[in-house]
């Protein structure tokens, strides 16, 4: 039992991932009604890419990544399609990809919490009998309050593509918090990688003297009324009723 002491916050995750895991896949065999309009359209899309890989047809594949229209981006639906490769195409190894994301929402949120609340350098800490007790009680706890709040417990049955964003953006934060704000040069060029594709998006206020972009026409019919206005600024544009 004392081999086990420093990895009971380990089995207690160990726990909620099988129970939460085997309530879904028991809803999702018992479910019998059609999944609803988004959930349907990404089974559809996974199995779009699905279908060419089960032939072996690589270029009925590549036709369908890079010409067919998809309005998603196509990582969830390629992953789903991965499953149906090794399951087979069915709607439970259509959700299957949530279940990967339960594990990586599980271990992320854990190890924020213990990284903000159990860590001895964080001013955040607190100072349990042990770290032992502070993982169980901080880290477990919130991994389990995060996967048990009603949405993401239905989320979970479905597929959404909700669940495995939420799980993304969660390792997102853990690889941001684990890179000391990029201080470690390996950890924040592992986070920035993951985030190729993504587009840089520009945080903070606007620099005085610039102003966001805006559409041309919109532009364009802002700056009527200025034109129209006189010097004086009080004459209006239009005088109704007359």
């Amino acid at each position: 039992m004392d081999k086990l002491k420093p990895h009971v916050d380990k089995l207690l995750l160990t726990v909620v991932f099988l129970i939460c895991a085997a309530s879904t896949v028991a809803w999702t065999l018992a479910d019998r009604t059609p999944p609803s309009w988004d959930p349907s359209h990404h089974l559809c899309a996974a199995y779009d890419y699905y279908r060419p890989l089960g032939h072996f047809d690589l270029r009925g594949f590549a036709r369908e990544f890079f010409q067919t229209k998809h309005y998603y981006a196509p990582l969830v639906h390629l992953v789903t399609a991965g499953f149906f490769l090794i399951f087979g195409a069915s709607k439970l190894s259509g959700i299957a990809i949530n279940l990967l994301s339960l594990a990586v929402l599980l271990v992320s949120v854990s190890w924020i919490g213990r990284k903000l609340y159990c860590n001895a350098d964080s001013s955040t800490a607190i100072a349990p009998a042990s770290a032992n007790a502070c993982g169980i009680a901080i880290s477990v706890l919130a991994a389990l309050l995060t996967v048990s709040y009603h949405f993401n417990a239905w989320l979970l049955h479905d597929a959404f593509l909700d669940y495995p964003l939420m799980a993304h953006v969660t390792l997102t934060f853990a690889l941001l918090l684990k890179a000391d704000r990029f201080q470690s040069r390996g950890d924040a060029v592992q986070h920035d990688a993951r985030h190729l594709d993504r587009p840089r998006v520009r945080l903070g206020p606007v620099p005085h003297g610039t102003r966001p972009h805006a559409p041309a026409h919109r532009d364009a019919a802002a700056r009527e009324p200025e034109r129209a206005v006189g010097e004086g600024g009080r004459e209006p544009v239009r005088r109704e009723g007359r």
